[in-house]
């Protein structure tokens, strides 16, 4: 366990689980897309998890792209995701001679551009990097109009996966000076692209091109059997504003493959209820007197708790409620 940025962040059976706090001393437990493919093993992470949900004062477990699977002695729900839904993945048992075949025309060629115009990688596991990959990531970021994570995000990731030989920066360098940066993780059996950045000044040299096709062949060395390229847009929303990476992506020539459900899996029902309930009022200024009985009546349904021992609870936090930006923000904020 690591503790930076107000966060904790856990390590189970090469699962990452980030703490997430929310109002009233509670929190909540993130893994992002981890290997979880049987029931076995997602009840066995449950129940190593859900200590540490006990000592954190967790609520409950989001467990983002898994298969729809069956968990005991927790309610495993459906619920939004945090990261989007489809990817492109590379099969790397072919050879390198196949990959590059199956890749479209335009992308060969930028990796031969990068090439010749002698665009260079290292790879670094040294969380003192982050810096400037982060400098590249918030420049993107930037051009783009979306949001990216405070630097100490990055950093957790790195340290923490590069402890097991799971994690790098790819760095690509023109005349010394970086000009593209991705952050991946190796583990299991798939690479997986996290977070990358350009330098736009520089676009005209392909270098992320040939950073992804390095990540591809250190993959292949690593004995991994699968390139996870990440997040693109093919169907449902955003595929005008994911237009550019969706492109940049299906130029490898990965198969289109959809990451899976998202699950919460809930230590806490009655205080779950009112996360959930909180979340679908978070736009409101002021909560009058029929919302707070909704409210209520709400959480009596899981008849955990009387109506009377739920109204003392919400009535004894009244006025941290609305003294607070909770409400103008999101009861429970962002993730």
């Amino acid at each position: 366990m690591q503790t930076s940025a107000g966060r904790r962040v856990f390590y189970v059976k090469n699962c990452l689980i980030i703490k997430h706090a929310l109002p009233f001393g509670k929190s909540l437990l993130y893994s992002p897309r981890p290997i979880i493919t049987d029931e076995k093993k997602l009840n066995e992470l449950a129940h190593k998890i859900a200590a540490i949900a006990k000592q954190e004062k967790a609520i409950f477990w989001k467990i983002d792209g898994i298969p729809k699977l069956r968990i005991t002695n927790y309610k495993l729900l459906n619920s939004s995701t945090l990261q989007y839904p489809e990817t492109f993945i590379l099969d790397l048992s072919k050879t390198e001679d196949e990959l590059l075949k199956n890749m479209k025309p335009k992308t060969r060629y930028n990796i031969g551009l990068a090439r010749k115009k002698n665009i260079t990688i290292r790879w670094s596991q040294n969380s003192r990097d982050i810096p400037l990959f982060y400098k590249l990531l918030d420049e993107t970021a930037n051009r783009q109009k979306i949001a990216i994570h405070k630097m100490q995000h990055y950093k957790n990731i790195l340290s923490i996966f590069a402890k097991k030989n799971a994690a790098a920066l790819g760095i690509a360098y023109y005349e010394d000076k970086p000009v593209a940066a991705n952050l991946v993780t190796f583990y299991g059996d798939a690479a997986t692209y996290l977070h990358g950045g350009t330098e736009h000044s520089h676009r005209n040299l392909m270098a992320p091109y040939l950073l992804q096709w390095e990540t591809i062949q250190e993959a292949k060395q690593r004995g991994l059997r699968f390139y996870d390229l990440g997040g693109v847009a093919v169907h449902g929303g955003k595929i005008k504003e994911w237009a550019g990476i969706t492109r940049f992506k299906e130029g490898f020539g990965g198969t289109l493959t959809d990451m899976g459900e998202t699950y919460d899996v809930v230590f806490n029902r009655a205080w779950y209820a009112l996360y959930k309930y909180c979340i679908r009022l978070k736009r409101i200024k002021f909560m009058h007197m029929k919302q707070w009985i909704a409210l209520i009546n709400y959480i009596g349904q899981l008849r955990l708790y009387s109506t009377i021992d739920i109204f003392i609870i919400i009535c004894s936090q009244y006025q941290l409620l609305l003294g607070s930006n909770i409400i103008k923000y999101g009861l429970f904020g962002r993730i």
